[in-house]
């Protein structure tokens, strides 16, 4: 017997789509990367998504290629909406020194999107929820990861500020 292949069509993907926001309060979708225009049928299944999308979030690792694949999509991506929302991904200050500021400048230069958050390369933490196959955030270890992403969390996604949030802000 021959394999059977479904082809997702936008139908059954706005359908899935649909179900999965009348049950949760939020649903991810992760993309992997954004393609660029010439690749048509990978293109329409991401500005599919991403036109369903309340937010969009942009992940970008914090080295030459990551900022580089940034800039190279960053128009293509401003074409299917309006405020990504930019993290960038494992800064570590070890790699170039003061790695954040280097960054913050470089986008400020050659790119249009603006970084709402950095989180710190925390391997120790990533590699145990990649053993135990679950998010960051569900380990019982505080580490800087975890904690950078909870920030981002509460105050980016959720819209959520507290009076320490504030002067953390004015401290960092």
């Amino acid at each position: 017997m021959g394999e059977l292949q479904v082809q997702p069509t936008s139908e059954n993907l706005l359908e899935i789509a649909r179900l999965a926001k009348q049950v949760f309060d939020f649903v991810i979708v992760d993309l992997g990367s954004v393609p660029e225009t010439n690749n048509k049928n990978d293109f329409d299944s991401t500005s599919f998504w991403i036109s369903l999308a309340d937010q969009v979030v942009l992940v970008v690792s914090a080295d030459p290629v990551g900022i580089f694949r940034l800039l190279a999509i960053e128009s293509s991506l401003l074409a299917l909406t309006a405020e990504p929302k930019l993290i960038v991904n494992r800064l570590r200050n070890s790699v170039i020194p003061q790695a954040k500021s280097e960054i913050k400048t470089t986008l400020s230069r050659l790119g249009a999107i603006e970084v709402v958050a950095f989180l710190p390369d925390d391997p120790i933490q990533v590699d145990q929820a990649i053993r135990e196959g679950m998010v960051g955030s569900r380990l019982g270890r505080a580490g800087s990861f975890k904690t950078a992403v909870a920030i981002f969390t509460k105050s980016v996604i959720l819209g959520r500020h507290g009076a320490l949030d504030a002067r953390v802000a004015k401290l960092g």
